[in-house]
């Protein structure tokens, strides 16, 4: 099998993005519902821009999205994205400032998984953005939480392991220390009764 000379510093997934960004480029919206729909485990959101990329109103949120979010797409639909998600604009989140940046620049950006927390709803997300057409954005996201979760466990696991490792390397040092201390005595001891 022979290698590919070009090596690719994008991300795999806004790399097919590119790719299949042109053939839908001319589907009209129930296509974009039908398509996004199928899509079981990947929340997909269409964001009208409006107001000079300061305001972003949803305008698709397919199934996934909503068994995600807790959320029906007719409580959504047509309203601006921080009356239903408020936490968006949140620095930490990021994902308001990330989709006024891709309106700008056109570029996509894929934001590592981050936690996403308002009064009703919360968990870990992982977003991929992208512009669609001069006022449209797409957000592809997955909840990552259980995966957070996991490694989080993981993580306390391995810290616990070093700590009992800590104790059992300490023990065994004491126990040496021990064993040279008793060399000495029982020296002493033959040596009194001498």
């Amino acid at each position: 099998m022979q290698k590919s000379s070009v090596v690719s510093e994008k991300n795999p997934i806004i790399d097919k993005w590119d790719v299949i960004k042109p053939s839908l480029s001319s589907a009209t919206e129930a296509d974009y519902r039908k398509i996004l729909d199928s899509l079981s485990m990947v929340g997909v959101v269409i964001y009208e821009v409006r107001e000079n990329g300061n305001k972003f109103y949803f305008k698709l949120f397919n199934k996934a999205a909503q068994r995600i979010d807790s959320i029906k797409a007719k409580d959504v639909l047509g309203k601006p994205l921080l009356s239903v998600f408020p936490g968006a604009n949140d620095k930490k989140f990021g994902l308001y400032s990330a989709l006024q940046k891709v309106y700008k620049t056109g570029e996509s950006i894929l934001i590592d998984p981050v936690e996403y927390k308002d009064e009703e709803r919360g968990g870990w997300r992982q977003n991929s953005i992208h512009k669609l057409s001069e006022n449209e954005l797409i957000v592809v996201y997955q909840d990552v939480s259980k995966w957070v979760g996991a490694q989080k466990d993981l993580e306390k696991k391995i810290k616990q392991q070093e700590q009992l490792n800590n104790v059992m390397v300490e023990r065994e040092l004491k126990m040496i220390e021990l064993k040279k201390e008793n060399e000495e005595l029982k020296k002493k001891i033959n040596y009194l009764r001498k």
